[in-house]
């Protein structure tokens, strides 16, 4: 009699590579999933670095206008009044909300209203004492895993 040779996978070599296979597609499927959430997290911190300067650039513009006159009330924390246009414009933030937004009121009685961002931990307002004309603003931003970034500027205002 003779012995044929017979060629072929064994169960166990193939179980071998499904097993390494396996292996291999965790890994890939691993790092898959850590490359879209550190984009998702960067995403989401140029989003609210946006945002603050956003916000903070539009609070610029509207301080550098001719005739305006500054002042804040509660959670109103700058009013701007323009003497030449009669127009007000109030930036508002509601910290439960995360939220600085502005209502700029015309003289014929409408109102525009805006939300600048929904991501502010915090945001100051102070005029020097001594330099009565300049205003520092600074907003705390909030990020991904509880992390924050401070923003600042400083603003001359002309008509102070």
């Amino acid at each position: 009699m003779m012995k044929r040779n017979r060629r072929g996978i064994t169960l166990v070599e193939v179980l071998a590579v499904i097993v390494i296979l396996g292996i291999v597609m965790g890994g890939i499927l691993y790092l898959t999933d850590q490359t879209h959430a550190t984009l998702v997290q960067q995403t989401t911190r140029d989003e609210a670095k946006r945002d603050s300067r956003t916000v903070l650039n539009h609070m610029v513009n509207a301080l550098r206008k001719e005739n305006a006159s500054l002042s804040s009330d509660g959670s109103r924390i700058l009013i701007i009044h323009y003497s030449d246009s009669k127009e007000v414009l109030t930036y508002s933030f509601d910290a439960s909300l995360h939220q600085v937004s502005y209502a700029l009121a015309k003289p014929d009685g409408t109102t525009m209203n805006q939300v600048l961002s929904q991501k502010v931990k915090s945001i100051v307002i102070e005029r020097d004492a001594s330099e009565t004309r300049k205003v520092t603003i600074r907003l705390t931003m909030l990020l991904p895993n509880q992390a924050t970034d401070e923003e600042s500027t400083v603003v001359y205002v002309p008509s102070l």
